[in-house]
């Protein structure tokens, strides 16, 4: 390039290259060419983040299981003082909702089948006296 020559006239007379330094260009070549490679590298940070999370818990964990040794040795307490039961982590929910089975009040006589009086009526003793088929 002569002394005299900015790289604005190179520009100009190569439109080739003025899509070169557009920062869009790049943008979209360093971003969008390549999504695989982007991924995988967040995924790279992800476990390198989740194991310093794991280390750091270890660690309170740790300095805590201390302190609390420290504190029972120095009341002279028990894990059985305390109330702690032998199960680790939280306690198991159960479901809400949850309804124990109902007893059976009517059964068909001729096929053996049951009901207990609650929801549809089965087709056995719809529209017929229940008395009938009460269990004794």
């Amino acid at each position: 390039m002569a002394s005299g020559e900015s790289y604005v006239s190179e520009f100009v007379l190569n439109p080739d290259l003025a899509s070169c330094y557009n920062p869009a260009f790049f943008w979209r070549n360093s971003m969008a060419m390549q999504p695989s490679a982007r991924l995988d590298k967040l995924r790279e940070q992800l476990a390198k983040v989740q194991g310093r999370i794991a280390k750091e818990e270890g660690v309170r964990r740790t300095a805590a299981l201390e302190e609390i040794s420290s504190l029972m040795a120095q009341y002279g307490l028990t894990v059985a003082d305390i109330g702690v039961k032998g199960k680790r982590g939280p306690a198991k929910k159960t479901k809400a909702g949850a309804k124990k089975p109902v007893a059976v009040k009517y059964q068909d006589p001729k096929t053996g089948a049951t009901w207990s009086g609650r929801g549809r009526e089965p087709l056995w003793i719809k529209g017929k006296r229940r008395e009938r088929f009460l269990i004794a």
